[in-house]
């Protein structure tokens, strides 16, 4: 079985934008990339949570979460764009 990749934080300014979008319990396009293939979903993001000082956020529709650092783009905004804090 593959090890995880060690986790890299995202932005402060990125993470607050996903709270935003929880909070007003919007429908987002979100983008992620997992090892070499990319995933869309639209859904609204439930909740942000840790465990084991990695960053996920929760979606509803797939009811997953996703590690934060996977994140290509929220609505068009991509996190490679996002200076670290």
């Amino acid at each position: 079985m593959k090890e995880p990749e060690k986790y890299v934080p995202i932005s402060c300014v990125y993470y607050d934008l996903i709270e935003h979008y929880a909070i007003r319990k919007e429908v987002v396009h979100i983008v992620i990339k997992d090892e070499a293939k990319l995933f869309e979903y639209h859904s609204k993001i439930l909740d942000t949570k840790v465990k084991d000082k990695v960053e996920y956020m929760v979606l509803e529709y797939p009811n997953i979460s996703i590690r934060m650092d996977q994140i290509v783009s929220l609505n068009g905004e991509k996190l490679a764009d996002f200076n670290a804090c």
